[in-house]
Formats: C-alpha cells, sequence, structure tokens
C-alpha cells in the first residue's frame, strides 16, 4: 500500500497534472492574449490625467458658474478618449462630469429666468411710469 501523503514518482521531464495542449502564453482559438479584453468590453478602470482637474473644477463650480461648463467640457473630453482606447472612464471621473453638467444646467436656467424676470420688470416700470405721468414727464423730457 502506497503513502497518499507522498508525491507519486513520475517521468523526469515531465509534470504531474494535465499537460497542456497548446504551448505557454499562447491563447487558445478564439480567446484573447492575457491581459487583453474580450471584444466589446473595456479594459479595467484607468484614471486618466485630467480627472483630479475635472474633479476640483466641479467643486468649484458649485461656487463660481464659470468652472461648471469647463469642467463638463474637460470630463466628456477625457471620457471620450478613454473609450476610443477601449478603456473604461472610473466611476469618479463619470460623477464628477455629471456634477458639472447639472451645475452647468442650472445656472443656465437661473440666468435665463433672470434675464425674463428683468425684461419683464422693465416693461412693468416703463408702463407704470408712462400711465401715471404721461403729461408731465413728456413737456420735463422733451426740454433735455
Amino acid at each position: 500500500m502506497s503513502n497518499p501523503y507522498q508525491p507519486q514518482q513520475s517521468n523526469p521531464g515531465q509534470f504531474p497534472g494535465p499537460q497542456p495542449s497548446q504551448p505557454m502564453g499562447q491563447p487558445m482559438p478564439g480567446q484573447p492574449m492575457p491581459g487583453q479584453p474580450m471584444p466589446g468590453q473595456f479594459a479595467r478602470p484607468y484614471e486618466h490625467p485630467q480627472e483630479q482637474t475635472v474633479m476640483v473644477l466641479a467643486i468649484v463650480g458649485i461656487f463660481f458658474s464659470i468652472c461648471s461648463p469647463i469642467a463638463w467640457y474637460l470630463g466628456s473630453k477625457a471620457k471620450n478618449e478613454m473609450v476610443a482606447q477601449n478603456m473604461e472612464p472610473t466611476s469618479k471621473l463619470k460623477t464628477w462630469t455629471t456634477v458639472a453638467m447639472v451645475f452647468t444646467i442650472i445656472y443656465l436656467v437661473a440666468i435665463g429666468i433672470s434675464i425674463i424676470m428683468t425684461v419683464v420688470g422693465g416693461l412693468a416700470f416703463m408702463g407704470a411710469v408712462a400711465s401715471e405721468s404721461s403729461a408731465g414727464l413728456l413737456p420735463a423730457l422733451s426740454a433735455i
């Protein structure tokens, strides 16, 4: 009876276990090289060099509106570069680009509302001044 805890003797030069049918380092047919993504898949997430810049500009853009569109532009550009190189953008880059986009839209809506309110308020003021003293104000303005 043999000892189950001792390795079995094999032929010299032959490794125990199943023998590979392909040479080492060669992928099976239809498989990508080791370290390469499958077709249609992204490689592991990679931090883009501008990722920190996008994050800082998005945070500053919460308080200063000019920084939000810049962060949105740089974040979108970085994401497009990564997708073109078959790399998946990190969730941090996606998040800060989305934050910059949301604040840019909020600022554009706020600017639009303030312009509308200024125009409506100006027209209301002009209408009130004109109806209040149209006879008394016009001669005084024409004298100037």
